[in-house]
């Protein structure tokens, strides 16, 4: 299309040098749009409150560039909300403001751990990241197959991932949060030093499948946690212990075992029909379970 159009085709992309741009890029006169320097948005925001009647400081102004960092949008958003019925604008008022956190996607993140040449570099990546830590192993975790094509350096950053995985463990067991550092240098630092042989090529990342899992089965595991909690108040055992321990045998009784007693189990429990159907793993025999259980009603 860029070929044969007639008229100049304007594209935009966050990224121009994406190895997937690159037949396009070719074909294309690249213009690099930077943040705008300071001098120049305050110069901006001087035109606006003069417009607008609004008296002054040149600290706040310049004070209003710095915090947004170059970015002219922010800049007059932050400038209407502080102006916002005053007719004078100080330091004072600027001060209430925060930075505005400028975190990166996940991907471009993932990338700098992955391509880093460099523990600080890898271990930047963290700051600039719009994800929790352990959300973040877990992206790391699912990607570095396939970002990391040669057999020795996979083998080695699986090796920083699963120490760094015994450690998390570790906090979880003992809230020593101390450990956390090791965590972080192994996921990152650990992670980019591993990239030896393997070759700079774009590819794809993937969404975390153990996430997708979970959210998959979030119901199942949601009603599993509720028998656990009606079983631990009747045998007054650990919900644990009635997951792991009581639950099985009632999954054989009511896929298997007698009607009539896993009515009066359900009666005792007094488990909902969904919850009678999850254990039975059949949905006539649940009917017929909940029928004997709380009558023809069910």
């Amino acid at each position: 299309m860029i070929n044969e159009a007639r008229y100049p085709v304007f594209l935009i992309a966050n990224d121009a040098w994406e190895p997937r741009l690159a037949e396009l890029r070719a074909l294309c006169l690249l213009i690099e749009y930077k943040r705008l320097r300071k001098h120049e948005v305050v110069k901006r925001l001087k035109e606006i409150c003069e417009r607008e009647g609004i008296a002054y400081d040149q600290k706040a102004l310049e004070l209003i560039a710095e915090r947004n960092e170059g970015d002219m949008r922010s800049s007059i958003n932050d400038l209407q909300m502080l102006a916002q019925g005053r007719r004078r604008l100080t330091v004072e008022d600027v001060q209430i403001l925060a930075y505005r956190d400028r975190k990166e996607s996940i991907f471009d993140v993932l990338r700098l751990i992955f391509y880093s040449k460099t523990c600080r570099g890898a271990k930047m990546a963290l700051a600039r990241a719009d994800v929790d830590y352990e959300m973040l192993f877990e992206w790391i975790y699912e990607n570095a197959p396939y970002q990391l094509s040669d057999p020795e350096d996979l083998e080695a950053a699986m090796e920083a991932l699963a120490r760094a995985d015994l450690y998390r463990a570790r906090i979880r067991r003992t809230q020593d949060w101390g450990l956390l550092s090791y965590v972080l240098d192994l996921m990152t630092a650990g992670v980019a030093m591993s990239r030896k042989r393997t070759q700079k090529a774009w590819v794809k990342m993937q969404f975390p499948s153990r996430l997708k899992y979970l959210s998959q089965t979030k119901e199942v595991r949601e009603l599993r946690q509720e028998l656990s909690m009606r079983i631990r108040r009747r045998c007054h055992i650990s919900a644990r212990a009635a997951n792991r321990e009581v639950m099985p045998f009632l999954q054989a009784i009511f896929e298997g075992g007698d009607v009539r007693m896993a009515a009066d189990i359900a009666r005792w429990l007094e488990l909902s029909e969904e919850m009678i159907a999850f254990l039975a793993g059949d949905a006539k025999r649940a009917k017929q379970i909940a029928k004997a259980a709380y009558g023809a009603a069910a």
